[in-house]
């Protein structure tokens, strides 16, 4: 992602991450009992008939195939919130480790534009600078972070080409 793009999806971003540790946080997956019982065949009155029966055979080999299969599903699952949440984590941490390099005046009106409270007049007046500062701030900020982001790509090139 490059700097123009985190300016106008960062706080999507933020509440996507913030979404997935709750996930993550909260992950129960899907209940095997409930699953089974779902698909479980009627129960007759009689519980000795049920089983004894092929169909209460069927019905107990297909609760164990379907147990397997939510376990493997909740397995997989969670290990795509995981994996999501690492790449949203490593985006942002990248994203405002590139914007603190730029001392903390800029970072801090920079982070205002990002959270998208406030107008640039607004942020200008509350930092004391002209609003073509606040301007001038959001593009020496897009061009570090540019920097950052090929200097980043490059280092990953050499190590894969290495």
């Amino acid at each position: 992602m490059r700097a123009e793009e985190m300016f106008v999806k960062y706080r999507e971003l933020i509440e996507e991450r913030s979404l997935t540790t709750y996930q993550l946080a909260h992950f129960q997956g899907v209940k095997e009992d409930d699953l089974i019982e779902a698909l479980s065949l009627a129960h007759a009155d009689n519980e000795d008939a049920v089983q004894t029966s092929n169909t209460s055979d069927k019905t107990a080999r297909i609760a164990l195939c379907i147990k397997d299969i939510s376990n493997r599903e909740n397995d997989e699952w969670y290990r795509f919130l995981v994996q999501r949440y690492q790449e949203l984590d490593d985006e942002i941490s990248f994203f405002e480790h590139c914007l603190k390099r730029l001392g903390d005046k800029k970072y801090n009106i920079v982070m205002e534009i990002l959270k998208g409270e406030l107008t640039y007049d607004q942020i200008a007046e509350a930092n004391g600078v002209a609003r073509t500062t606040v301007c001038n701030y959001r593009k020496a900020a897009i061009d570090e972070i540019d920097k950052q982001y090929n200097l980043k790509e490059s280092q990953e090139i050499a190590f894969m080409l290495s």
